[in-house]
């Protein structure tokens, strides 16, 4: 009776990170199962193992038929492919060349994720979807939604794989931890509008959410006589986004006529202009875009957009005529 033919497999992380995988002794004519992959390569994921034989140095190759066969690389008949053999595959009959070595070198994928915007209560708008790979930056679509009363101020991060959401501390450590159960001085971190994210998840096929956060921006509108005489108009609370109606003129200035209002805003020390398009604009005084004049809007007019910085105060400052 002939002597057995024995070979080796063996493993190739090809790249792996970390991680290892034992040989395997093998007999020809008995099936031999291979070792389940243990190497991991950071933002990858492992797809399975392609065959290398040290005695004629040729790869394993299947047709579209099933057919396989060994051959030089690249130098395979036509029809031909690499074969990638699964995780923990078998094979029985891979040399007849006793102490021969075949070598599976593991195959690898960049992980491919998508990353999607939600509203989080917006009243309007959308943002397109991103596809990204772990190790490439990918540049955030730039915010569509819209929440009346509220100001967009940026985006907070969960991924779907492990109901992790991203935080920051004030060294700028980051880290994906479940919510609430982050380590002490983290917080969970807000993306700029237009952010990027290079390293978002290792899983191929996650998904990572960003919820958009909004700030309610509440001003005062506030009412200056301009050299009345007497009276008096009440100031009005406004909230960003929600018309405001502007309280009716209780000045008086003897020997002149109400003729309308002209706005200030104190965080940016800018007057409300308008151009014969109807476009407006806020520019500090006297350094408007050319066509634009300052803005006189009638008595309980309404101001829907006056400003985005919370507690801020816009005067209307009374024209007489």
């Amino acid at each position: 009776m002939p002597a057995a033919i024995t070979y080796t497999l063996e493993f190739d992380g090809n790249g792996a990170t970390s991680g290892a995988t034992v040989s395997v002794g093998a007999t020809y004519g008995v099936t031999a199962t291979f070792t389940a992959n243990g190497f991991k390569k950071t933002g990858h994921t492992f797809v399975g193992w392609q065959a290398h034989r040290a005695s004629d140095d040729k790869w394993f190759y299947i047709n579209a038929s099933g057919v396989t066969a060994w051959f030089p690389l690249n130098k395979q008949s036509a029809g031909y492919n690499l074969h990638t053999f699964n995780n923990k595959a078998t094979m029985t009959t891979g040399t007849k060349v006793d102490g021969d070595v075949i070598t599976l070198y593991a195959r690898w994928v960049s992980a491919a994720y998508t990353i999607q915007f939600d509203g989080n209560g917006a009243t309007s708008g959308e943002t397109a979807p991103v596809a990204a790979t772990y190790g490439v930056a990918a540049v955030f679509t730039a915010n569509g939604f819209k929440k009346t009363g509220s100001v967009f101020t940026g985006w907070q991060a969960h991924r779907a794989s492990d109901d992790k959401w991203f935080y920051s501390n004030a060294s700028s450590a980051t880290g994906w931890f479940l919510l609430g159960e982050q380590p002490a001085g983290y917080n969970l971190h807000t993306f700029k509008d237009k952010a990027t994210m290079t390293t978002g998840t290792q899983i191929n096929g996650d998904t990572i959410t960003l919820y958009a956060q909004w700030a309610s921006v509440d001003y005062m509108i506030q009412f200056d006589g301009n050299g009345e005489t007497s009276g008096e108009t009440a100031p009005v609370a406004a909230t960003y986004g929600v018309a405001a109606k502007f309280t009716a003129n209780g000045f008086i200035k003897t020997g002149y006529t109400f003729a309308g209002w002209q706005a200030h805003r104190a965080s940016d020390d800018k007057w409300f202009y308008i151009n014969a398009s109807g476009s407006t604009g806020w520019f500090e005084l006297g350094e408007q875009s050319a066509g634009y004049n300052l803005h006189t809007f009638k008595d309980k007019a309404t101001m829907s957009t006056g400003t985005k910085i919370n507690g801020d105060t816009i005067t209307l400052h009374v024209q007489w005529a």
